[in-house]
């Protein structure tokens, strides 16, 4: 039998190959294919000797394929069967995995809303100070951060935001400076006094303005409970406000720091949280 030319490259390959066994039913689904092909038209077995030898080069061009993707499952392995539909369902459970869960969804917040449905919050609500102090925009800004109403439980903290000598430094971009320098090289005790001291014979012998800077700063740092006041950041944030130091500035405001059910409040968990509520806010209006 005479073999159609390249034949030998085929053998060739198949011996370098090796030995290989393909899927149970491999064999008997290529050779069912190969047996269904339509056999009208070019692939007609006719009496005449052309038409024989174009039949044959069918049959021996499927066989051909047929060996070579043998010999590819050969040397990469057999595809696995979630390759087929089972793959695509497979990549459909990766990206549903991928996916947020009902855990990860924010519901609301939880803490706010137990806030909103307290006595504490009711009886807030209800105070005119506490309310005059809530409605002013620089202040509701302030505390929504929850490191300072956590820090302004302290009556040390809301002394500091009150003070007018706090506010005047906070004011000059030079004695905030000073100020920050000092908090940060943690000046002793013994030389914030002696800055004091230096600071007070300046201002005796010329009054020189950065002699007054250094003495307000030192003797604002000279005080323990202020000291410890203003090393907490969220407290320097809001004093570098202008808005909420004149918000300070009015002593109804400033006194309203210490109102009872405003200081009941701010130890509350979801209070700084509530703020940002529409309903809060709401409830401050229709009073």
């Amino acid at each position: 039998m005479i073999k159609p030319p390249g034949d030998e490259a085929l053998e060739a390959l198949l011996d370098d190959l090796g030995m290989a066994d393909p899927p149970e039913g491999f064999s008997r689904r290529v050779m069912h294919q190969i047996g269904s092909l339509p056999r009208a038209g070019g692939a007609r077995i006719t009496s005449s000797s052309n038409g024989g030898f174009q039949m044959k080069k069918v049959i021996w061009g499927i066989a051909t394929a047929a060996a070579v993707i043998l010999a590819i499952f050969a040397m990469r392995g057999f595809p696995p069967v979630e390759q087929g539909t089972e793959g695509t369902v497979g990549a459909a459970k990766k990206y549903s995995a991928a996916q947020l869960s009902s855990k990860d969804v924010v519901l609301g917040d939880t803490a706010a809303q137990a806030f909103l449905q307290s006595a504490t919050f009711d009886r807030l609500i209800k105070d005119p100070q506490a309310r005059n102090l809530l409605s002013n925009a620089a202040v509701q800004a302030a505390l929504r951060n929850p490191e300072l109403t956590s820090a302004m439980q302290s009556a040390d903290v809301r002394a500091a935001l009150r003070s007018e000598v706090v506010a005047n430094i906070f004011a000059d971009a030079a004695a905030r400076a000073e100020l920050e320098a000092s908090l940060k090289s943690g000046m002793t005790a013994a030389a914030k006094a002696d800055a004091v001291g230096a600071a007070t014979r300046a201002d005796m012998r010329a009054n020189v303005q950065a002699g007054m800077k250094a003495g307000a700063v030192a003797q604002v740092l000279s005080d323990a409970s202020l000291a410890a006041a203003l090393s907490i950041p969220a407290v320097r944030a809001s004093l570098s406000e202008a808005a909420f130091r004149d918000a300070m500035a009015h002593a109804e405001l400033a006194a309203a720091l210490n109102n009872a059910a405003f200081v009941a409040a701010i130890q509350d968990a979801g209070f700084a949280a509530a703020l940002s509520r529409s309903d809060f806010a709401a409830s401050l209006t229709n009073r």
